[in-house]
C-alpha cells in the first residue's frame, strides 16, 4: 500500500531522531538530527534528507534499507520506489518513463 511505503520516511524520521537525541545525550555533542522532507520537482512523491545529510552520504545504508522497505510494502502495487542523486521518489508505474 502506497500509505505504508510513505510511512516509512516518517518511521525513519521518528527513529532518527530518538538515535540521534540518544546520542547527543551520550556524548555530549550536537548533531543535528536528520530528517526526510518532502520536496516538489516532478512526478510522484519525492524526498530528500535535510542539510547536511543531503550531500554527505552518511545515511548511505539505512537509506537502502528504507527503499528495500518501501519497495517490499508495494510489492504488487502499480507503484515504484526509486532512490538517486539523493531523492528518494515513489511514483505510479504508468507515469514511469524511465
Amino acid at each position: 500500500r502506497l500509505a505504508g511505503a510513505l510511512l516509512g520516511n516518517e518511521k525513519a524520521n521518528n527513529l532518527y531522531k530518538k538515535f540521534f537525541e540518544e546520542f547527543n545525550h551520550a556524548t555530549g555533542m550536537q548533531k543535528s538530527v536528520p530528517a526526510w522532507r518532502p520536496v516538489t520537482n516532478g512526478p510522484g512523491l519525492t524526498w530528500t534528507l535535510n542539510a547536511p545529510y543531503d550531500h554527505t552520504g552518511e545515511l548511505n545504508e539505512s537509506t537502502v534499507r528504507l527503499v528495500e522497505e518501501m519497495r517490499d510494502v508495494l510489492i504488487g502495487k502499480p507503484f515504484s520506489v526509486v532512490y538517486e542523486n539523493g531523492e528518494l521518489t515513489v511514483f505510479s508505474k504508468r507515469n514511469q518513463s524511465n
